[in-house]
This record gives structure tokens, C-alpha cells and sequence, in this order.
């Protein structure tokens, strides 16, 4: 996919679910490697982050294959968006 996009991704039951679609568009497509392991709802926002960030760097991205190391505990479970 290329252009402005939406990035979803949401987390329950230890995993993290990662979804893309156009801006503005109602379809939502799963993004390669999700769902993945993802032991807390912290993680989950840093692999938001990276996948993010692996979008904004074009080439193709996919859900990284381990899950991010914690900074700090905070396991409270959330969904979080971003455009890219």
C-alpha cells in the first residue's frame, strides 16, 4: 500500500493485532506477521511505534517478529492509531 495510510493496532489476550488502510477508507487490511505475541498493552504501543516507523520508511513493512522490551510496567491494554 502507498500514500497516506492508517495504522491500527490493538491488543487483548497477549497478542497485539496491527491494521492498515488508505486514509479516509472504511476496509482495514491485517498487516503481515499480526497477530503477534505481545505480553502487555506497553508493548503493544512500542510495536506501534515500530511499525510506524517502518511504514514512514517505505519498502514494505510487516509486524516485527519479537515482541519490544519494556521500559517501564505499564500493562494497562489499549488500541492506538496513527497516520503514516
Amino acid at each position: 500500500m502507498t500514500g497516506t495510510l492508517d495504522i491500527h493496532t490493538s491488543w487483548t489476550d497477549g497478542r497485539a493485532r496491527v491494521t492498515v488502510r488508505h486514509a479516509g477508507e472504511e476496509r482495514w487490511f491485517t498487516v503481515a506477521g499480526s497477530p503477534a505475541p505481545c505480553p502487555s498493552g506497553y508493548q503493544s504501543r512500542l510495536l506501534h511505534d515500530r511499525v510506524v516507523g517502518a511504514v514512514r520508511a517505505g519498502g514494505g513493512a510487516g509486524v516485527p517478529g519479537r515482541p519490544p522490551q519494556p521500559r517501564a510496567r505499564d500493562d494497562a491494554p489499549g488500541p492506538q492509531s496513527s497516520a503514516a
